[in-house]
């Protein structure tokens, strides 16, 4: 299916439904150094929202490693890439509900790497192209889409608001950004709205997810939220906003302010300011650069990072669970050693702990394991050196 398209929806009742791209993307390092494909899987799909960070299964499982999620991915998909699934085989397999394989299965196919096909034992799902990388170059093609389709509604909203004398405000940062956080939705083609730069502003900040309600009545929380970015820091992007004059402005508590701020501030839209050297140092928030259109730019240079540690973290997992069915380890069993501790770590804002506790880990095991390998391969060739040289044939 083209980038963007509409997606299929796998309901327990069989009914279809459109489906838009949807997708997490955040600045992780690709742990290419992690030799234990579950623990790179692990990260993979914290990473992009499949599995939140602290996950629990809520079934009696002794591990994330052993949940219905978790298992679904690896245990199926990626350890019989050639198989065709049916979801009854799935709800069998692993030990759960139908309802429950749907639910997991409409994740995965939020990011478009899940194909559908219809034979004659009805229908059945499978990796699309039979492999993560080939899957996830179709992933790679939805983001790029949705980031093109993104882009013109920022340039629309920059040049309406020029246009009314506002955005026009333009500086350097402020501060060096440290975490990387943002949902990208399939965002279709820019809808004809003319010169209602609301309607435009509402359609950028709902592909961001920003904003949740599409359809009917805005929830009170979206106006709070819409407001916030239009009258606070859209159309005055030269002011630095304290914590307490947005609740002011706005109407509204300290709790709503700061999770509308710091999903703004994790997306690389905001800079942060320091208003008062005091203990704690009290900073404000404005636009980052003071131009819409410069913020996004920022913010695409981010997403192109991620996008690439993505890609070679796909590459690398994929090495992995091939080299594990290679060794005749097909079934994706792993052991639980060490993953409270890597699980814990990987909630860490900082990537790089995670990879380090899993290296750590995994050092002695790796060091025995391929040791046992050397000492069989010389067993082999001994034995292969002391068979008797064929005799010729006298007949």
């Amino acid at each position: 299916m083209g980038a963007g398209g509409g997606k299929i929806l796998y309901s327990p009742n069989g009914i279809h439904s459109n489906m838009p791209f949807d997708i997490k993307i955040e600045n992780i390092l690709p742990p290419t150094d992690v030799q234990d494909p579950d623990a790179v899987a692990l990260v993979f799909l914290n990473s992009i929202g499949y599995m939140s960070r602290g996950y629990d299964p809520k079934t009696p499982v002794e591990s994330v490693r052993s949940s219905v999620p978790f298992r679904l991915f690896m245990d199926c998909l990626m350890g019989h890439p050639g198989k065709d699934w049916r979801v009854e085989d799935l709800a069998q397999e692993l030990g759960t509900s139908i309802p429950t394989v749907y639910r997991h299965l409409g994740k995965l196919q939020a990011y478009d790497i899940i194909d559908e096909d219809v034979g004659d034992d009805g229908k059945s799902v499978h990796l699309k192209h039979y492999s993560l990388p080939g899957a996830w170059k179709v992933t790679e093609a939805n983001v790029t889409a949705s980031m093109e389709n993104i882009k013109r509604s920022v340039e629309t909203i920059q040049a309406l608001l020029e246009r009314t004398g506002s955005g026009k405000t333009e500086g350097q940062p402020a501060d060096s950004h440290r975490t990387f956080c943002i949902r990208i939705c399939g965002a279709p083609p820019e809808a004809d709205d003319g010169t209602n730069v609301d309607e435009h502003i509402k359609r950028f900040l709902h592909n961001i997810e920003y904003l949740t309600t599409r359809e009917g009545t805005p929830s009170d929380e979206d106006k709070v939220a819409f407001r916030l970015f239009k009258e606070c820091f859209i159309e005055r992007p030269d002011k630095v906003w304290a914590i307490d004059e947005l609740i002011v402005k706005l109407g509204t508590t300290k709790p709503t302010i700061y999770r509308y701020v710091n999903e703004l501030d994790a997306m690389g839209l905001l800079d942060r300011v320091v208003v008062e050297e005091t203990a704690p140092t009290k900073k404000g928030f404005r636009l980052r650069y003071g131009k819409l259109t410069r913020a996004w730019e920022f913010v695409e240079a981010y997403i192109k990072v991620a996008m690439d540690n993505y890609r070679a973290t796909v590459e690398h997992l994929q090495r992995l669970v091939e080299a594990r069915m290679a060794e005749g380890d097909g079934k994706g069993k792993t052991k639980a050693t060490g993953e409270d501790e890597v699980a814990e770590r990987a909630t860490d804002a900082s990537p790089e702990t995670a990879v380090g506790a899993e290296m750590a880990n995994k050092a002695k095991g790796k060091g025995k394991k391929n040791k046992k390998k050397k000492d069989d391969s010389r067993a082999k060739a001994k034995v292969k050196a002391k068979r008797p040289a064929a005799r010729p044939d006298k007949g």
